[in-house]
């Protein structure tokens, strides 16, 4: 499989080089330039326990930092990790970080790849933002769109090995969907917990918050 990470912080990092040790071919983006120095070095920009052997060892191999996807490969699907915080002064989210983030595949994005959420977003913000977002983008209508939400719920400290060894959480919107998401996080963990809903997993990870 080959996927796009978009965001190389806690969430996206670990999760790209997870992935990249099981052999998925992970191409990556982050916009803050210290990041992108420290992965430059092979290096991580926090601490996480063996996580900087990890990228050493396939840094330029199945991981790859750049600035634009290429247009070249075929992508199986794009995990986003960037989240919806509220807007300054309201308790309403600000979905423009989540725009941004998509904006970034605009080149490449057909609406045949999968389209993972992965961090804290607020219930209802898959179906009602993403999913219409997407459909404008690709000129495709919302039915055939494929999301997914898969809420992360790692530890700090313990992102890889739990990664590897708890059950991830997967959601859709259809039957496509469901397969790919099910062929991606099956190569992480072989146990997959399918929810019920888009919202049910955006409920899941607000409730790991907590």
């Amino acid at each position: 499989m080959i996927i796009g990470i978009i965001g190389l912080g806690y969430v996206g990092l670990t999760l790209a080089v997870t992935a990249a040790t099981k052999g998925i071919i992970i191409y990556g983006i982050e916009k803050n330039q210290h990041i992108k120095e420290c992965l430059k070095k092979s290096k991580a920009h926090f601490y996480e326990p063996g996580l900087d052997m990890l990228i050493k060892r396939i840094n330029n191999k199945t991981l790859h930092i750049v600035d634009n996807f290429p247009n070249d490969v075929i992508f199986d699907a794009f995990i986003i990790t960037v989240g919806t915080p509220l807007k300054q002064g309201t308790l309403s989210p600000n979905f423009e970080y989540i725009k941004s983030a998509l904006m970034s595949i605009i080149n490449i994005y057909n609406g045949t790849q999968l389209i993972v959420l992965r961090s804290t977003v607020s219930v209802g913000t898959t179906r009602s933002v993403v999913l219409p977002f997407l459909a404008e983008m690709s000129g495709k209508d919302q039915n055939e769109i494929l999301v997914s939400m898969c809420p992360e719920r790692t530890l700090e400290g313990k992102a890889v090995e739990e990664l590897t060894h708890l059950p991830q959480i997967i959601s859709e919107n259809n039957k496509q969907s469901i397969e790919i998401a099910q062929k991606l996080f099956r190569k992480l963990t072989p146990c997959i917990v399918e929810a019920a809903s888009l919202e049910e997993a955006e409920l899941i990870k607000l409730y790991c918050n907590d």
